[in-house]
C-alpha cells in the first residue's frame, strides 16, 4: 500500500493503541462508565479506525492516479534526455510539449484540488459528538491520579502496572503520560508532574514522532514543562542544563528560567479529604492494631436468632462496630442488583460546609430502593423488602419501619468515598422529623479484592469488601446520643474491577421506645449540635 508515511504510521499506532485499550477496558473497567457504555465506546473506536483505513485507501487511490500521471508525462522528457535540441526540432515532439504545458497542468491542478475522502471525514464529524467529553477525560484522569495518591505509587509503577503488589497489564502511552503530567502540574503536584514528564520522554518512540505531533504531543513542549518543574522543585541548575542541551532553547535558557521563577505557585489540593491515616489504612501495608475482640454466633439480638444465629465478628467496642458474615443470600443480591441497575446515576452527597468546597467526596453511581415513586403509593411490598428489613432488625436490634430506604452503590475504576461521618450534625428536614442517623448498616454485594475496603482512619480499622457480608456500627454514643467522631470512615479507591454495596441508615427518633433519644436540656424536635 502506497501511503504518506505519517498516515501509515498513524494507522499502525492507532490500531495498536485501540487493541490495547480495548483489552484494558475489558479487563480493568478503565473508563468510569457503565459496562454497556464502555462496550459502545470500544465498538465506536473500532469503527473510527476502520473509517481511517478507508480514508487511507482513498489517499492511496489518489496517489496511484498521480503516479500514473507522472509516469505518462515523464516519458517525453526521458526520451529527450541528452538530445533536447534535436528532439524539440521535430514538430511532432514540440507540439505535444506545448500542448501538454498549456492544457495538462491546468487539469492536474484541478485534480489536485479535489477533496479526498469526504465521506470518511463526514463520518468522523458525525460521530465526534458520541465520543467522551472533556469532563469524562477529567474524571478518568482524576480517578487514576487518586489511585496513585492513595496507594503511594510512582509514575513508573503505574506505567509498569504494579499496583499494591499485584501485576496488571498496562497500556499507558506517551500521550497518556503527558496528559497525566499536565493534570498534576495544574493541581500543583510538581513532583508527580515531573515523574510523568520523564516517563513521557521514555515512552516516546522515534518511529511515531510524526504521529505524536499529529496528536498534539511535541517533544519541545515536554522539555519546557520538565524545566519548569525542575525550577519549581528548587533544581534550577538541572533545569538550565536541560534547556541548554536543546538547540531550540539553548540561547534563551537563562531567560526561560527567570520566567519560571517569576510564575506564582499553583496549588489546588483535590486530595485534602484523603488524610494520611486514610491512605495508610487503605494500603496493603496496613497493619491492624492487636485486639482481644472475638468472633461468635449472635443469637440474642432478636428471637429469630435463637434458631438461626448469625456469625458475628467484633471489630471495635468503642465505637461499636461489628461484621456479620454470610448473611445476604445470592438470590437476594441478584434481585437487588436487578432492581437497581437501570436506575444508577452519580451518587449525591448532602451539602454541608465541608462537602460544598468543590472537592469530590464520593465518585460512585447510586440508586434508591424502593424509589420515591413507589413509596408514595404506600409501604414497599414484596418478599425482598420484607427480608431486607428483617435482616436489619436481626443485626441491629433496632426498630425498622416499613418505609426503610436502601441505597445501592456501584464503585468502578478509581471510585471512592472520602472520609466522612454518617451523622449530619445540622438542621435538615429529615433530622427534624426523624432525628439523626443513629446507626449505619452496609451490605457488601460482591467481592472487591482490589480496593474498595471500608476504613476507619481514627481507629486504624480496615474492612475488606466481601460478598454477603454486613458491616454495622453506631454513629451516636450510647445513652447520650452524642456524635461519635471516631466513626469517621471512607471507602478506598477501586483500582481493579467493581465494588457493589448497599447502605441503610437507621433513624434516631424511631428508637424512642427502646432507647433514650433526647440529650439533657433539649426538647423534642430540636436539632442537636
Amino acid at each position: 500500500m502506497f501511503l504518506p508515511q505519517s498516515v501509515s504510521v498513524l494507522l499502525a499506532f492507532l490500531v495498536s493503541a485501540g487493541a490495547q485499550n480495548a483489552a484494558n477496558l475489558t479487563n480493568s473497567n478503565r473508563f468510569p462508565l457503565s459496562d454497556e457504555a464502555k462496550d459502545i465506546l470500544m465498538e465506536l473506536d473500532e469503527e473510527l479506525i476502520f473509517n481511517l483505513y478507508d480514508y487511507a485507501e482513498k489517499l492511496e487511490e489518489r496517489a496511484h492516479h498521480i503516479e500514473r500521471i507522472v509516469k505518462e508525462i515523464r516519458e517525453p522528457l526521458n526520451a529527450a534526455k541528452g538530445i533536447e535540441e534535436e528532439y524539440l526540432s521535430n514538430p511532432l515532439h514540440s507540439f505535444p510539449l506545448i500542448r501538454h504545458l498549456y492544457e495538462d497542468w491546468g487539469y492536474i491542478e484541478e485534480f489536485m484540488q479535489r477533496p479526498v475522502g469526504e465521506d470518511q471525514i463526514n463520518f468522523l464529524k458525525q460521530h465526534l459528538q458520541e465520543l467522551p467529553r472533556h469532563s469524562d477525560v477529567v474524571e478518568a484522569t482524576e480517578a487514576l491520579s487518586r489511585i496513585q495518591h492513595t496507594y503511594g505509587l510512582t509514575a513508573l509503577k503505574m506505567i509498569s502496572g504494579h499496583i499494591e503488589g499485584i501485576q496488571f497489564n498496562s497500556t499507558l502511552t506517551a500521550l497518556d503520560c503527558f496528559a497525566l503530567a499536565k493534570f498534576h502540574l495544574k493541581i500543583g503536584k510538581i513532583k508527580e508532574a515531573y515523574q510523568w514528564l520523564q516517563n513521557t520522554i521514555n515512552t516516546m518512540h522515534e518511529d511515531y514522532e510524526e504521529v505524536y505531533e499529529i496528536l498534539g504531543l511535541f517533544q519541545n513542549d515536554v522539555v519546557l514543562l520538565m524545566a519548569r518543574c525542575l525550577t519549581k522543585l528548587g533544581r534550577k541548575d538541572d533545569a538550565l542544563s536541560l534547556l541548554q542541551s536543546q538547540p531550540d532553547f539553548a540561547e534563551n535558557a537563562t531567560h526561560l528560567i527567570d520566567l519560571y521563577m517569576e510564575q506564582p505557585d499553583v496549588s489546588r489540593d483535590i486530595y485534602e479529604t484523603l488524610s494520611n491515616n486514610y491512605q495508610a489504612t487503605c494500603r496493603s501495608s496496613h497493619t491492624p492494631n492487636p485486639t482481644r475482640l472475638h468472633c461468635r454466633y449472635n443469637s440474642t439480638t432478636t428471637p429469630f436468632l435463637k434458631i438461626a444465629p448469625l456469625k458475628m465478628e467484633e471489630i471495635s467496642l468503642d465505637p461499636y462496630i461489628v461484621v456479620y458474615h454470610d448473611v445476604l443470600p445470592d438470590g437476594d443480591i441478584s434481585e437487588v442488583l436487578r432492581l437497581s441497575e437501570t436506575k444508577l446515576e452519580p451518587a449525591q452527597v448532602v451539602s454541608t460546609p465541608r462537602t460544598s468546597n468543590n472537592v469530590k467526596f464520593r465518585t460512585a453511581l447510586g440508586s434508591w430502593l424502593p424509589d420515591y415513586e413507589e413509596v408514595v403509593k404506600g409501604p414497599p411490598k414484596g418478599p425482598l423488602y420484607g427480608r431486607l428489613r428483617n435482616i436489619l432488625r436481626d443485626v441491629t436490634g433496632l426498630v425498622i419501619w416499613d418505609y426503610q430506604f436502601f441505597q445501592v452503590l456501584k464503585y468502578q475504576f478509581g471510585a471512592h468515598y472520602a472520609q466522612h461521618h454518617d451523622y449530619f450534625n445540622m438542621s435538615l428536614k429529615s433530622t427534624v422529623l426523624q432525628g439523626d442517623r443513629i446507626a449505619t448498616v452496609l451490605f457488601y454485594l460482591n467481592d472487591a479484592p482490589h480496593g474498595g475496603a471500608t476504613v476507619f482512619p481514627m481507629l486504624n480499622v480496615k474492612v475488606p469488601a466481601e460478598k454477603g457480608k454486613i458491616l454495622f456500627w453506631y454513629n451516636l454514643k450510647g445513652e447520650t446520643h452524642d456524635f461519635d467522631e471516631k466513626t469517621l470512615h471512607g471507602a478506598c479507591p477501586i483500582f481493579h474491577g467493581t465494588k457493589l454495596a448497599m447502605t441503610a441508615w437507621v433513624s434516631e427518633y424511631d428508637q424512642m421506645f427502646i432507647q433514650p433519644t433526647l440529650r439533657p436540656g433539649t426538647r423534642p424536635g430540636e436539632i442537636y449540635k
